[in-house]
């Protein structure tokens, strides 16, 4: 239950302020923070703001997230020469919800699938840019991983009793660098639980980008665009799916996540919201009719069995919302970053909105598609992460994940093993 702290965002790790804090890091967590705000300043809230501390984690749970269950090899090595899509339909109970989850349905109850749960990440660099991959991209991909591996995958099996499989989206420059760290897990904890799809190899993906070719989109929301439309091909809709960037960090049990996902009717979805970037209001976008998912963010979102966001509707809201003027009145509240012309021609952010209007019709609004509390699920948490929050989306964190600030936490033992 002791809580989980990491310096502010004003802290500069590589100054006296951060040398004090690592210094501490390898101390009791209470003591080292309480140390740490009285020699530098630095202020993490009073205790009367921390929520009370999960139940404590299932240890048998933690040792079933070490074994390989369910191994997926076997399905990727017995599958015939197919596109990626045709194997992943044969992910074992990927098949179609059957009469009883339909019947569950219309009789308004949640039901419990035997669906998988696909973890879905990319390292994309158009660029070809190595110091981006060395420095970001694949160290954000390993701290994610590893505190999926950590915190997510275990409250999965107890509630579900199904592990994550993880499907990784690469590029010609990325495949190799991604393959190598994968098979790192492998030789540690996690086998037959990857699938890496190059979407460079992908024949309908330039199909599917041809809209967005030229309307000034930077390499990064170009690449943004490209995962969110090859997840309708390489993703089916008959598992669930969890769309993750590698800025997410599950810094505790995901029990509240894995309870969300075992009450979900088939065809609905949830999400973490962005109330940051709008002032802690969840934003809309007006000039739309149709349904929405206020505030979403387009790096943790979960679509559940049965939701099918397909590719045909995410580019038909893309490129409405492409189509619209560029003024602050385009999103509710405005956002000043968002119609910035040195950003993607003011298109910046174009794979979340569509995304936040595509999953609105596809679930039809309302109940179906439902904002986490960011009691458990918050955007660019400030100086304290408190012991109820389950996952953050904040770049600061998941570089402090790499350089072990937060390694006092036993669960993050093996991504220090597999770095060594």
């Amino acid at each position: 239950g002791a809580v989980l702290r990491v310096p502010s965002k004003g802290t500069n790790l590589a100054g006296p302020v951060g040398a004090e804090w690592l210094s501490l890091a390898t101390r009791d967590a209470s003591q080292a923070a309480q140390e740490f705000e009285a020699s530098s300043g630095v202020g993490y809230g009073s205790a009367a703001d921390e929520a009370q501390p999960l139940p404590p984690f299932p240890q048998d749970v933690a040792t079933a997230a070490t074994m390989a269950l369910p191994r997926a090899e076997d399905v990727w090595d017995a599958a015939p020469e197919t596109s990626d899509s045709a194997v992943m339909q044969q992910l074992p109970g990927s098949a179609p919800p059957g009469p009883d989850v339909h019947e569950a349905a219309e009789e308004g109850e949640a039901t419990k699938t035997a669906a998988d749960i696909l973890v879905r990440y990319t390292v994309l660099d158009p660029d070809q840019s190595l110091e981006y991959l060395s420095n970001t991209g694949l160290p954000f991909l390993r701290s994610s991983l590893c505190l999926c591996e950590q915190n997510l995958a275990p409250a999965v099996y107890g509630e579900l009793q199904i592990l994550p499989t993880y499907v990784l989206y690469t590029d010609n420059f990325t495949h190799s660098y991604v393959a190598a760290l994968t098979e790192e897990f492998e030789a540690v904890s996690i086998s037959g639980r990857f699938r890496l799809v190059n979407l460079d190899t992908d024949p309908e993906d330039a199909e599917r980008m041809k809209p967005f070719e030229n309307i000034g989109l930077n390499t990064v929301n170009y690449a943004l665009v490209r995962r969110t439309l090859a997840d309708a091909t390489h993703l089916p809709v008959s598992a669930g799916r969890l769309l993750l960037g590698t800025d997410i960090s599950f810094l505790n049990p995901a029990y509240q996540f894995a309870a969300t996902v075992a009450k979900l009717r088939p065809g609905q979805g949830f999400y973490m919201v962005d109330d940051k970037t709008w002032g802690g209001a969840l934003y809309t976008i007006p000039g739309h009719n149709g349904p929405q998912c206020p505030g979403l963010i387009g790096d943790f979102i979960f679509l559940g069995a049965g939701l099918n966001v397909s590719t045909s509707n995410l580019v038909d809201k893309m490129v409405w919302y492409a189509q619209q003027p560029i003024q602050e009145g385009r999103t509710s509240p405005v956002c000043a970053v968002c119609v910035n012309k040195e950003l993607s021609n003011g298109l910046h952010a174009i794979d979340q909105f569509g995304l936040m209007l595509a999953m609105g019709e596809a679930t039809g609004g309302g109940d179906n598609c439902m904002a986490l509390s960011s009691n458990y699920y918050q955007n660019t948490p400030q100086s304290l992460v408190r012991s109820s929050l389950e996952g953050v989306h904040d770049k600061i964190v998941a570089a402090a994940v790499n350089i072990e600030l937060l390694f006092w936490r036993p669960r993050i033992a093996p991504c220090r093993v597999m770095d060594a």
